[in-house]
């Protein structure tokens, strides 16, 4: 099964940008925009070219000086069928393939434009933190994914910049992240660490994979 990838796209208006895809499935690892009603947009628009899109938010997707969650909602609630909110799912099984995921962010992750624009922020994203990574370890716990998708990598840029390229085969499983823009068509194993293959695409341009 082909898969392509995205994230970071930033987008101000919906038809930006045109995906072309090559694979069925469409992975979006957060930072689609900071406007919700772009996010529905684009991501309804470009969802009729795939099977299914899976997504989790990304750190833009929280600016919002009145109430973050329920922007996040009303994403959540707008968007077609076949599009996967990470965040408020357990997991989802796509063929034999079984995928979960969240934001993965914590406090220590904001940046001055997030505390800028995200209403009473420390607060919000520490209560933020303490679910989407408990709920996503018990996850890959209980589920033994073999794909996760977060918008914030679980290593550091350090230990990224170890990863070496490789062949996307014989991974027990492989994680998906955004929020570091010099990592597009990226992926690779760590030197120790060698059952996980690490994949990053933050391009509007697709990245494929195949499981």
């Amino acid at each position: 099964m082909k898969i392509d990838v995205i994230s970071d796209i930033h987008i101000e208006e919906s038809n930006e940008i045109d995906i072309k895809p090559e694979g069925r499935i469409l992975i979006v690892a957060g930072d689609v925009s900071q406007d919700a009603d772009v996010v529905v947009e684009f991501l309804n628009k470009t969802a009729q070219k795939y099977e299914a899109v899976i997504y989790t938010f990304g750190n833009i997707e929280l600016w919002d000086r009145k109430d973050p969650y329920k922007k996040l909602l009303r994403i959540k609630e707008n968007l077609n069928r076949n599009i996967f909110v990470l965040d408020f799912l357990k997991g989802i099984k796509i063929k034999t393939v079984t995928v979960t995921g969240s934001i993965y962010i914590s406090p220590e992750n904001l940046t001055n434009h997030d505390r800028e624009n995200i209403v009473d922020a420390n607060t919000f994203v520490k209560k933020l933190s303490r679910y989407s990574r408990t709920t996503l370890h018990r996850q890959i716990k209980e589920l033994n994914p073999q794909i996760i998708v977060t918008h914030y990598p679980p290593v550091s840029v350090s230990t990224l910049k170890k990863i070496t390229n490789c062949q996307e085969i014989n991974f027990k499983r492989i994680w998906i992240f955004g929020h570091y823009h010099q990592f597009k068509s990226f992926k690779g194993t760590h030197p120790i660490i060698k059952d996980i293959l690490y994949v990053s695409n933050a391009s509007n341009k697709v990245m494929t994979i195949e499981i």
